[in-house]
């Protein structure tokens, strides 16, 4: 599980962690026989670990290129991306492609993989070094302030957690009205047919049973401590 917030995290004056991920993970291992040990750890090594076969399963995740070289994926949601940047940029910029297309505006991502961005984007935006990395998304938020030419690209409800737990000002957000990203699950092929079939049936009650809306609303309304009762 990548430890950023909201995905994994210890609750603020709380021994608990929780998050996204982490809640995910509680809620399969209710609705599966698999067994599930959770590890946190940052993007870069989420991938390298992927690679090498140390790990099974990375947890809520933005289907990327990157990450498809090595691994297959479980949808869970589409979403549309939003881009937060301050409101004198977002005055200028009333769609988001024209964002993207404005070389004076830099793009705050995690290592590894830039999330929510075409192959042919990154490409672009790799080139004209356009790419500002940041160690974790709680960092990539931050970093909004020291960076005013500067956006962060994610969906609605990882904005909305940040927003309200960094008390971000003077910010708007661009949403793509175009494209669209899965988030999801994604696992290596040596893992067992039946766990992933389970697996990915389980992801599918959640979404027809509310769980998973329920999950991800916790986190875009966030009180302290943010844990889901079972």
């Amino acid at each position: 599980m990548n430890e950023s917030e909201p995905l994994y995290f210890q609750a603020p004056h709380s021994r608990n962690f929780t998050g996204v991920s982490y809640d995910t993970v509680n809620e399969l291992r209710s609705r599966t026989s698999c067994k599930f040990a959770p590890i946190p750890m940052n993007r870069s090594r989420l991938l390298s670990e992927l690679k090498s076969y140390r790990i099974d399963l990375v947890v809520v995740t933005i289907k990327n290129p990157v990450f498809d070289e090595v691994a297959n994926f479980i949808p869970i949601q589409k979403v549309e991306r939003q881009a937060l940047t301050s409101e004198k940029i977002a005055a200028e910029h009333k769609t988001f492609q024209t964002l993207i297309d404005d070389p004076k505006v830099s793009f705050i991502v995690l290592p590894a993989a830039a999330y929510f961005f075409t192959a042919e984007e990154t490409k672009k935006l790799s080139q004209a070094q356009r790419f500002i990395t940041a160690p974790s998304l709680q960092a990539s938020y931050r970093s909004l302030k020291k960076w005013p030419q500067a956006a962060v690209v994610q969906n609605e409800w990882v904005h909305k957690y940040f927003e309200k737990v960094q008390a971000l000002k003077g910010f708007e957000r661009i949403t793509d009205k175009d494209k669209t990203f899965e988030i999801g699950i994604y696992y290596r092929n040596k893992s067992r047919a039946e766990d992933i079939q389970a697996i990915t049936q389980a992801l599918n009650e959640m979404v027809k049973d509310g769980t998973w809306q329920r999950i991800t609303d916790t986190y875009a309304d966030f009180v302290t401590p943010a844990l889901i009762k079972k």
